[in-house]
């Protein structure tokens, strides 16, 4: 069974565990199960999904990994799942339908009734996979110096059975090799790999490709007229980036490579949260604009609002929007500042910046005036946590490495933002804590970050 197909049947069983925790919550405290609760359920039901498929860990490994380990997986899911859905009653005003005692008990309950059920799923596919009718009967291809380490990679496997080898380089039927106390021999050769089929239980047969393996496509051609599944593998250990993957790119199949990857439901979880978040702080920032825009104007008779040319993801350009916490002039007098800028690097950074106005040195203070940027977010040229918005001019001056910091969006905030940014003076420091996060991205990762920013705003040190 594919993982992929395990992973679906899990999240069945997942949904079902939640949805009979979901109504004995409801009938514990005599609830009858209304329309506004079927929808409360749904929307449960949704966002679970969504956690599940952004949180990889969950179900990539779930057959073999400990049972404390999966208990530590189920609770991590469980209670995100609850955070958000009790965002989204306090949002939508149900939340007045549900007393505490029902997600004190729902709570409990789904955590107990998915770790059991999961539990039950990994001993019953392990029975089943153990069953000898169930196990792949497999031949090894490959050069005699990688033959051990292959054999050691597929020896945990549950569902593969090693039967014989075949080297690619040499002519040794008759020999074996030995692994622990189990014995693996060499049951033919690359010239009469029929004879090596016959008379044998064969399924598969895993090729590993080496340089001096000249006749693989013949030798696949043999063993595909015989019935017989071939698995090919690419060596591409001598490539050092962290992940690859072999996917479709237009009418081809392709090896990508990068030093990051992103699942699908991971950045689907992303981006609604951007969205929810997003449609928060416009309220928010509708709010402030009743004081703010008037003190701004005042001041100096000048526009509200700020805009200017950022660089997005991959370098795409956007028009960032700030409330104006500088003269109308600004961009014109950095030039002659520059000779006091404290950062060392492609970034300005000025004490007591003689461009700021006086509502600005308050708005900036408190981190009012970011509060536009919900809007970039919204728009989804932002996100509510990432790296910080470069200008077109500083994205101009950047080193090669420098340039990783542009591979997701921008965000409002970020780990920079967050780590005691008014003390950094090196721009080097700053794409380091951009890259640290960009490494460790998770759905969990961006929750921790947009609570410590709360915290580090009303604390009064996120200017």
């Amino acid at each position: 069974m594919k993982n992929k197909n395990r992973s679906v049947i899990v999240l069945f069983f997942d949904l079902v565990s939640i949805i009979v925790a979901y109504l004995t919550a409801l009938y514990f405290k005599d609830i009858d199960f209304s329309d506004n609760y079927v929808d409360g359920l749904i929307v449960l039901l949704l966002i679970y999904m969504l956690v599940y498929t952004s949180l990889s860990s969950l179900h990539s490994d779930i057959y073999s990994r400990g049972y404390m380990d999966e208990y530590g997986e189920v609770f991590r899911i469980n209670m995100i799942t609850l955070l958000m859905w009790a965002v989204y009653l306090f949002m939508t005003s149900k939340s007045y339908s549900y007393s505490r005692l029902v997600f004190i008990v729902y709570g409990i309950l789904s955590l107990c009734t998915v770790y059991v059920v999961r539990c039950y799923i990994k001993l019953f596919t392990y029975l089943t996979i153990h069953n000898k009718r169930n196990v792949k009967s497999c031949i090894i291809i490959a050069d005699e110096a990688n033959v051990l380490n292959i054999i050691k990679n597929f020896i945990s496997t549950w569902d593969i059975n090693i039967v014989g080898v075949i080297l690619s380089d040499s002519d040794q039927v008759g020999g074996e090799f030995l692994f622990g106390k189990k014995r693996f021999p060499i049951i033919g050769s690359l010239s009469d790999v029929s004879g090596c089929v016959a008379n044998k239980v064969v399924d598969d047969v895993f090729i590993s490709v080496s340089q001096g393996f000249n006749s693989i496509n013949e030798v696949i051609y043999q063993f595909e007229r015989m019935g017989v599944k071939i698995h090919l593998n690419l060596d591409l250990s001598y490539i050092t980036v962290r992940n690859k993957i072999i996917e479709p790119m237009g009418p081809y199949n392709v090896v990508t490579f990068a030093t990051t990857m992103y699942g699908t439901g991971s950045l689907i979880v992303k981006r609604v949260m951007d969205i929810m978040g997003g449609i928060v702080g416009l309220v928010i920032t509708a709010i402030a604009f009743i004081f703010v825009a008037p003190a701004i104007w005042i001041e100096d008779k000048g526009p509200v609002f700020f805009s200017q040319k950022r660089v997005g993801k991959n370098g795409r350009i956007f028009k960032i929007y700030k409330f104006r916490s500088m003269y109308v002039d600004a961009e014109e007098r950095k030039q002659e500042l520059m000779k006091n800028n404290e950062m060392s690097g492609a970034m300005f950074k000025m004490k007591d910046d003689p461009r700021i106005t006086k509502v600005g040195k308050f708005i900036r203070k408190t981190s009012i005036d970011e509060l536009p940027q919900f809007f970039n977010i919204l728009k989804g040229d932002m996100s509510l946590v990432g790296t910080r918005p470069p200008t077109i001019d500083e994205v101009n001056v950047y080193e090669n490495w420098h340039r990783r910091r542009l591979s997701i969006k921008p965000g409002l905030t970020g780990l920079w933002q967050v780590s005691g940014r008014n003390q950094i003076n090196d721009f080097d420091d700053v794409v380091k804590y951009d890259l640290e996060y960009i490494d460790n991205w998770s759905v969990l990762l961006d929750i921790k970050l947009i609570l410590k920013t709360i915290f580090v705003v009303f604390k009064g040190t996120g200017s």
